[in-house]
């Protein structure tokens, strides 16, 4: 991985099935010149790689200045799938959001430690998004809806006012988010550009959200 900094120009890295990676491989591409580059990363699957790994690549505050250095070269990330990190939460998803505004695919599917909290981060920074797949998140619920539709604030820091939903979003996947029932459903009345929403084992879901919802949408 240290050996792929080097190449100026690459835009696209997918790291699925690569046993070995762990986050010093992570740390290394950070601080590497191909970050600069670098658009699209896939590393789900990657179950070695925790909160630390990301958090030092994304350059969270407590962290060294090494690890602010690799997230000042991150900020062209478009596409971000951390899918099947199950140790991933609330710490990495800060520091991504805060620095990663460019951000129009987020996949933290099967990540069982992204929480409502979670999803208060992603809608207070992420304000370009456009996909986010949260399938298998269980402990995403009601309110983590109703901050991407607007109905909860999102005051993370002092400077940060905002009521508004995230409206680029289009896709939404809450395939087995058990917890969302039609309250949270109707909060994304103010996603009006959602066209694909996937809620697959939501079991709590009736005809009153599809009613009260539908009339929203494209």
């Amino acid at each position: 991985i240290a050996a792929l900094g080097v190449c100026k120009r690459m835009h696209s890295l997918v790291l699925v099935g690569v046993d070995k990676l762990t986050k010093k491989s992570l740390i290394h591409l950070g601080e590497s010149p191909a970050s600069k580059s670098l658009t699209n990363l896939n590393v789900s699957g990657r179950y070695n790689v925790s909160n630390s790994g990301l958090n030092i690549f994304y350059g969270i505050a407590s962290i060294t200045n090494q690890g602010g250095t690799a997230l000042s070269k991150m900020k062209n990330l478009t596409s971000l799938n951390l899918c099947g990190l199950f140790q991933i939460g609330d710490a990495s998803l800060q520091s991504i959001g805060r620095h990663c505004c460019k951000l129009l695919d987020l996949n933290v599917s099967g990540c069982g430690n992204v929480n409502n909290n979670s999803i208060k981060t992603i809608a207070a920074h992420l304000t370009k998004l456009q996909v986010l797949n949260l399938s298998g998140c269980v402990d995403v619920g009601d309110d983590g809806l109703g901050y991407l539709g607007g109905f909860l604030r999102t005051d993370i820091e002092p400077s940060y006012r905002s009521k508004d939903a995230v409206v680029t979003l289009t896709d939404l996947n809450l395939f087995r988010c058990t917890l969302v029932t039609d309250v949270g459903l109707l909060h994304l009345r103010h996603c009006t550009k959602l066209v694909k929403l996937n809620i697959r084992c939501c079991k709590w879901i009736t005809d009153r959200a599809f009613c009260g919802l539908a009339p929203s949408l494209p």
